[in-house]
């Protein structure tokens, strides 16, 4: 595009205000305020609500970039997250879904027929996200090794499993009801 690349970070060079407009097109909600994330680059903030809506758009999108993009998370599921991480073994193995964590905690996934999640761990821990896709996944009566795996992940003392992360048994309740 001709557009500076020393810059890019910037909120107000042109690739942000793409991204931006996109995050809003996708999302249905006005952008209330930007950061930065890890890594410096300008990080758009949204509601929970209109993160579920956007990845349910990129997942149900028929062409254009957000199929584009859909099309390469779904074939490259490893570029995502990397290897051993939930992100990437879940997106490898349930038909269709597409997911990504993001900085403090947060998570958004969809399936191809629209459903969509999307959480926030208060905290910005990010050990909660795998168990709680897992969970959303198994309500939506997907099953499989990396779901049940992402379930219950160890924790490990040492070189020794000292127990699990899981749901809260209010959860479980909720799912298993």
């Amino acid at each position: 595009m001709g557009w500076s690349v020393g810059t890019y970070r910037d909120p107000s060079h042109p690739l942000q205000v793409v991204i931006r407009d996109a995050v809003e097109r996708l999302s249905g909600d006005r952008v209330a305020a930007t950061a930065t994330d890890g890594c410096g680059a300008p990080a758009f903030a949204i509601s929970l609500r209109a993160l579920a809506r956007a990845f349910g758009a990129l997942a149900t999108a028929d062409g254009g970039a957000e199929a584009l993009v859909r099309q390469a998370m779904r074939a490259h599921p490893r570029l995502i997250g990397g290897t051993g991480r939930a992100v990437s073994e879940l997106t490898a193995e349930v038909p269709g879904l597409i997911c990504k964590e993001g900085a403090e905690g947060v998570w958004g996934a969809a399936l191809p027929d629209g459903r969509a999640f999307a959480a926030k761990i208060e905290d910005g821990g990010m050990r909660g996200l795998p168990p709680l896709l897992a969970a959303a996944l198994h309500y939506w009566q997907i099953d499989g090794p990396a779901v049940r795996r992402w379930s219950a992940p160890e924790v490990r003392g040492g070189s020794a499993a000292v127990g699990t992360i899981g749901w809260a048994s209010e959860l479980r309740e909720l799912l298993d009801g």
